[in-house]
């Protein structure tokens, strides 16, 4: 049996002394257990350093015969495991391992609260912004916007009138007679370069304003949303549905004192999961699978649709996407069911082989 280094020894004792901390904060039951181990502690340590002192001699542990050394090592180990069972740890003893039972930190609490509500009042601000667009309500705004598109049209074509008209007269004042004897030898007379980039910026006014006006008046007549805005929708209403599941996660199991580390990875992925599985059940509603036939029967659009409940099933998706995880379990089980298959020489009930 091998010496061990006063570093190790110290690594142990350096635990304890943290476990022995966050243990004091756990409530009356949880320092009563502790006194008890403390009194083993006491009695470990008292050969090795003063009562009040947490760092250990380096002098007095090599003083130590190998013997003594690995049992004082020993029975700091159990003192350690014993502490870890009463702050309820498990798993990697390496602090810095992701998997580490240890319980979150206040950087990390302040850390991740100030996440969970940027998260949520982003996805909310966003939703405020496209819910007229998304819940087709905004019929007066697609009205006011072809009406300013039409006008615009008008406006392009009056130009290139006037311009036209213009040019018309100047073609017959005695003094354009000159521009004719500038024909070239074609016979085509030359347009002035101011004219003709007149023309043309007023003909790509008039092109442009046409196609405003063409977009403005077909999503007039479209008459609700579109499926990229309802999708867009249920997106980031799922995304919040998981956040909020974020929210009100993380400020219960930091009331009860319960918030360890390691769960990190399950409150970053509730709002993608949210937004993720939200439009799975979007197209499970509009194919009629979770609802009424009448839905399934609808047309392909949007406009018979009842939006404002599509969205809030969203949000209960994204809110508890386990149970809805489990559903679609059910409902694919249920689909895909197939018959089991009878086993090959089954043994019946109460009966026995033959010997």
């Amino acid at each position: 049996m091998s010496a061990v280094e006063s570093t190790t020894t110290q690594q142990v004792l350096d635990e304890i002394i943290r476990l022995k901390s966050t243990i004091n904060s756990f409530g009356e039951v949880a320092r009563t257990k502790l006194k008890d181990i403390e009194i083993i502690e006491a009695d470990i340590l008292k050969p090795l350093l003063p009562p009040t002192a947490e760092q250990l001699d380096d002098a007095v542990w090599m003083k130590l015969g190998e013997k003594d050394q690995n049992t004082a090592y020993t029975r700091l180990i159990q003192v350690r495991d014993s502490l870890r069972s009463i702050a309820g740890l498990d798993g990697p003893t390496d602090e810095g391992h992701l998997m580490y039972g240890g319980y979150a930190s206040n950087f990390f609490i302040f850390t991740w609260l100030f996440i969970s509500f940027l998260i949520a009042g982003t996805l909310l601000g966003t939703i405020v912004y496209h819910w007229e667009e998304a819940t087709a309500s905004d019929f007066t705004v697609k009205l006011q916007k072809a009406d300013a598109a039409l006008k615009e049209l008008a406006e392009a074509q009056r130009t290139g009138t006037a311009l036209l008209t213009e040019e018309v007269k100047g073609a017959s004042r005695p003094a354009l007679q000159a521009s004719a004897n500038s024909q070239n030898e074609t016979g085509v007379q030359k347009i002035p370069p101011a004219e003709s980039n007149g023309f043309e910026k007023v003909k790509t006014q008039i092109a442009t304003a046409q196609d405003n006006a063409d977009k403005a008046v077909k999503e007039l007549g479209q008459g609700g949303a579109s499926e990229r805005t309802v999708l867009r929708m249920v997106i980031l209403l799922g995304a919040l549905g998981g956040s909020l599941h974020l929210v009100l996660s993380l400020v219960m199991y930091i009331g009860n004192g319960q918030l360890k580390r390691r769960w990190l990875p399950y409150y970053l992925s509730l709002p993608i999961a949210g937004a993720a599985l939200a439009p799975i059940v979007y197209m499970l509603l509009r194919v009629g699978i979770l609802t009424p036939s009448g839905i399934a029967n609808s047309p392909s659009g949007t406009a018979s649709l009842n939006l404002v409940g599509i969205y809030a099933f969203s949000t209960l998706t994204g809110m508890f996407a386990k149970t809805a995880t489990d559903k679609l379990s059910e409902v694919f089980s249920t689909i895909f069911r197939t018959a089991e298959q009878p086993a090959k020489d089954k043994i019946g009930q109460g009966k026995t082989p033959n010997i």
